[in-house]
């Protein structure tokens, strides 16, 4: 039997979402699935729409990767077609 105690503890605190983000309408998530809109937050704190095109959280052995692959998507809906890489802090807007 596989233990994911490790997995299930960073799932877990992974997706704690900080007050002011909560505040802001957004919640934190983990591992997004491919084609998913989600939000990413930047290193300046800025959220952008974007989907997500490939990545992972955890890797095939067990261990954290979250890294990822996205596209912006525009205002109008439309998607950037240059693709963006870079570690893993996704947001849902539950109340949309």
């Amino acid at each position: 039997m596989k233990e994911t105690w490790a997995q299930d503890l960073m799932r877990e605190f992974g997706s704690k979402t900080e007050d002011e983000d909560l505040k802001n309408g957004y919640k934190k998530i983990c591992e997004p699935k491919f084609g998913d809109i989600v939000f990413y937050k930047n290193k300046e704190g800025v959220f952008r729409k974007i989907k997500i095109v490939s990545g992972q959280y955890f890797s095939n052995h067990g261990r954290l990767s979250n890294f990822w692959y996205w596209v912006d998507v525009n205002e109008d809906g439309s998607e950037s077609q240059e693709e963006r890489s870079g570690y893993g802090s996704f947001f849902i807007k539950p109340n949309q």
